[in-house]
Parts: C-alpha cells; structure tokens; sequence
C-alpha cells in the first residue's frame, strides 16, 4: 500500500513523474477497518524519492502491525539500516534501475558483509 500527504508536510519529489492526490493514513485505516485487513505492508512510492519519512511515520498512524519496503540511496550506511530495520523496514525496492543486491542478509556492496536480519532488496518488474 502507499500514502501520501499532507503535501504541506511531506511534499513529493522533484523528479517524480506524476503529481498524486492525499491519500492519508486515516483513510487506509477506516477501509482496512470496515474490510477486516489486520496487518499490512507500506511501499515506498516513487514519488518520494528515498525521502522514506511518510511510510515510517504513517506506521504509528495506522494502529496495526505493519512493514515497510523503503526506497534507499547506494551509499547508505549500516547504522541507517539499523535504525530503518528498527522502525519496522524489511526490505528495500529500487527504483529505474537494475537491483545490484546480493540475496537477502547480505550486503550489495563490495565485501558481501551481512546486513541486519531479513533487509532484502525487491527488485521492480517491468514489462
């Protein structure tokens, strides 16, 4: 699932390629609410670019277990992979590009070290 907004807030990117309406935590979590959805998984959009505050955020918002798949930088460091698989991010989509990771719990740069526990890289399927 994805969120946006409140633009004022949490504006999209520059370089995104469309300009998307709100669609805010509260709304999801009346719809899961009347469907009976007891868990969920957030992914980041491309509209936000790596800027991956709203889904970590929209978390807390929604009131029920939930994951996220979180756009990420090239050059991100353990430490912010800590953090992120801390606030409940398991895995990491990437964007326009070819994904470049190795298989879950290891590491996409050089040296294979191991990543913390089930961060994994999903790559997009076009076409």
């Amino acid at each position: 699932m994805h969120v946006y907004g409140p633009a004022d807030r949490y504006p999209v990117a520059a370089t995104r390629a469309f300009d998307v309406p709100d669609a805010l935590p509260a709304r999801l979590r009346a719809l899961h609410d009347t469907l009976g959805v007891e868990r969920l998984v957030l992914v980041q959009p491309s509209g936000y670019g790596t800027d991956n505050r709203r889904h970590l955020e929209a978390v807390a918002e929604l009131g029920r277990p939930a994951r996220v798949i979180v756009a990420l930088r090239a050059e991100v460091q353990d430490a912010e992979l800590d953090r992120l698989h801390e606030a409940g991010v398991r895995g990491s989509a990437l964007q326009h590009r070819p994904c470049r990771c190795r298989p879950a719990g290891r590491d996409a740069r050089a040296g294979g070290a191991h990543r913390p526990p089930g961060l994994a890289c999903a790559a997009p399927r076009h076409g």
